[in-house]
């Protein structure tokens, strides 16, 4: 069971990097299969050019889309780690999903209309925010960037979101409660180690 984890943050000593680093020990101690994608030490390139749509028009890609395109096919399951900026997520890792998650591989339109890639993947998002996690709420956001990104652009794809976690008023946060997030991601963690060996009404 192949885990992909793609985060978006950098700050190299930031809660995300904490948050992703956490993750992978617990899955790697579960006897995972782990691999790590950073966006920034990547450098991906987040802009869905001209000679990029020219190539998925001949149903290709560019090299740097199939590695990633190939990282995600071998994988079960698929976790995104993000801080959330202006609603959403930082500007390369939409661009991640503007290239990667392309037409001709996370998704096609077939006779019979829409043909999901990606179906029988599970993914994962957890975001940090700089604002309580009630504000968000409260005010309906929260709702609006799972419809956008859990609804709009993972299961559009045939990934099916089993968990979505927020982590609010990281800015600010004491060492305590970021603690506590650190327990949930430990938690979050177990249960993945569990996809393909119990049964998931067991678990989620």
């Amino acid at each position: 069971m192949k885990h992909l984890i793609v985060y978006a943050d950098p700050n190299p000593n930031g809660f995300c990097h904490t948050i992703v680093k956490t993750l992978a020990e617990r899955l790697e101690d579960s006897g995972k299969d782990v691999f790590l994608r950073n966006l920034y030490d990547l450098k991906f390139d987040p802009i869905l050019s001209e000679a990029d749509l020219l190539i998925i028009s001949k149903d290709d890609h560019m090299a740097d889309v199939k590695e990633e395109q190939e990282l995600i096919q071998d994988a079960s399951v698929i976790t995104f780690v993000y801080p959330i900026w202006w609603l959403g997520p930082p500007a390369i890792l939409k661009g991640y999903f503007d290239r990667v998650l392309a037409q001709g591989f996370a998704y096609s339109i077939g006779k019979e209309g829409l043909e999901r890639g990606l179906v029988g993947k599970k993914a994962v998002i957890i975001n940090t925010m700089g604002a309580k996690f009630e504000n968000y709420e409260k005010n309906g956001m929260v709702e609006a960037m799972k419809k956008i990104t859990d609804i709009g652009i993972l299961e559009y794809t045939g990934l099916e979101v089993v968990e979505h976690k927020f982590f609010g008023e990281i800015t600010t946060a004491t060492d305590q409660l970021k603690a506590t997030y650190l327990k949930e991601v430990v938690s979050l963690g177990e249960k993945l180690a569990t996809i393909g060996v119990l049964k998931e009404d067991d678990v989620w």
